[in-house]
């Protein structure tokens, strides 16, 4: 990009920099950028992939200051309304968190929350190494976790309102002093009940935000690994559900594979994937944590079952529901094939829409009634339309020869249905024998009035009168 050389951030810094799209176009693309150590504020540029023949480049929005001086915290997550995306950062000298709404009509004057830590001069090293740490969302957007590292030393759980963009009721807990260890990483599981903080150089703690009260949360603290041999930096939410970590100067990430489990279920493994060539120093990059929440669809996926009909639940906690087919109930039965989509409301107003693909397989199917035949053979046939089909014989083609009397069954399997019948055929090796009389008197007399040619066992009668 020719005008793309010269943009604020710098690599020393915690998080330099984070892209989000413009909520209206989808060709440009606000960089957000912040200082290291308050050198500098936050600022914006703008991206048009539309210039130098869709390669893209800075358009004339370049270097746009919003804050003058801040700590090297940004991150960004989705307004509840699906569409807008908030930008918050931390301004240096202050306790305030700024949060940007990136609308349709651009960028929104901040909400300003004055909540937890100072982060200031501090004294310390001598430089504002307190500036530096990791800020995340958490995927749903209820809450914001913060990594303050030395010279401050805390780490910091808010909730988040993002309807408006307010931080509140924050949950602290300390790290000791010592030297240059504190906290420098933060991210929340893909669930967003668990929050997880990186301690630099050699630790990282699971904070269980379902425990219940704060006293409970940090009560909660589990450490998933310690190790000297370590030195933990960045830690990142991948679309996968796994967090990886960045070790300084290794070509290897470690990863929490299952980090939505609590304690040692969580699944921590150790250069887990190979960099090849390259290595990771401290960073991992910063994205919109939204991207990562796997609690977004209201239905679930596109599902098949094997039934006539199907619920379909958007879960509880709303304040109003709409469906497709104009219920405003939590929960709708559907009885055909098709798409259905739901839009569901929260007390402060936003709406949030999903939709799912059901289909239903409902096959009916039933082998003849119980029969008996004479003769050598008969043909028994499933007479349904299957993927496969599966008889007691061991025969796996639609229809069988049958030869000898006894039960036979068949599973038919189409999809995710499975069925399955049973009949009972009766093979006659003899035919009845049966002696009809040659005359008979019709006349009233009660002798000879009817005809009764004496073979009950036989399924089908023809009596021709010559």
């Amino acid at each position: 990009m020719p005008n793309g050389s010269g943009l604020l951030g710098d690599g020393s810094s915690t998080q330099s920099a984070i892209i989000v799209p413009n909520p209206v176009s989808s060709n440009l693309f606000y960089v957000f950028t912040v200082a290291a150590q308050a050198a500098g504020g936050l600022t914006y540029s703008v991206v048009d992939m539309t210039l130098q023949g869709g390669l893209g480049d800075v358009n004339g929005t370049k270097n746009v200051q919003l804050i003058d001086t801040t700590t090297e915290k940004v991150t960004a997550v989705m307004h509840c309304n699906g569409h807008d995306i908030w930008v918050i950062a931390h301004k240096y000298s202050s306790n305030a968190y700024y949060s940007y709404l990136i609308t349709n009509a651009g960028i929104q004057a901040p909400v300003i929350t004055n909540i937890g830590v100072y982060i200031g001069v501090q004294g310390g090293f001598g430089g504002q190494e307190e500036t530096i740490g990791y800020l995340k969302a958490s995927p749903n957007g209820k809450k914001i976790a913060s990594s303050n590292w030395v010279n401050v030393n805390k780490m910091e759980i808010f909730d988040f309102n993002n309807s408006t963009g307010v931080l509140s009721n924050v949950i602290t807990d300390t790290y000791p002093p010592n030297n240059f260890d504190g906290p420098y990483g933060v991210c929340f599981s893909p669930d967003n009940s668990k929050v997880y903080f990186g301690i630099f150089p050699d630790r990282i703690f699971q904070y269980d935000l379902n425990a219940g009260s704060p006293a409970a949360i940090l009560a909660s603290k589990y450490t998933v690994v310690q190790n000297v041999a370590l030195t933990i930096g960045g830690l990142g939410l991948a679309k996968n559900g796994k967090i990886y970590i960045s070790t300084s100067n290794l070509s290897t990430l470690d990863v929490i594979n299952t980090p939505n489990v609590v304690g040692v279920g969580c699944g921590y493994q150790a250069t887990a994937v190979n960099l090849g060539a390259g290595m990771a120093i401290f960073g991992l990059p910063t994205f919109i944590e939204s991207f990562f929440d796997n609690t977004a669809a209201l239905l679930g996926n596109d599902t098949s079952v094997c039934s006539n009909s199907y619920t379909l639940d958007a879960g509880a906690g709303w304040s109003g529901y709409l469906w497709s087919n104009n219920a405003i109930s939590q929960s709708i039965q559907v009885t055909k094939t098709g798409t259905y989509w739901v839009e569901v409301t929260n007390a402060s107003g936003c709406q949030k829409r999903d939709s799912v693909f059901i289909t239903l397989n409902a096959p009916e199917f039933k082998l003849p009634a119980d029969t008996s035949f004479c003769g050598t053979s008969l043909t028994l046939k499933a007479n349904s339309p299957s993927d496969k089909y599966l008889w007691n014989t061991g025969d796996t083609t639609e229809s069988i020869s049958i030869t000898k009397s006894g039960s036979y069954s068949v599973t038919l399997t189409k999809g995710l249905c499975v069925v399955s019948d049973t009949i009972k055929i009766e093979v006659l090796t003899k035919a009845p024998q049966f002696a009809p009389p040659n005359i008979f008197t019709p006349n009233g007399d009660n002798t000879n009035d009817t005809y009764n040619i004496g073979a009950a066992n036989f399924n089908e009668y023809n009596f021709k009168n010559f």
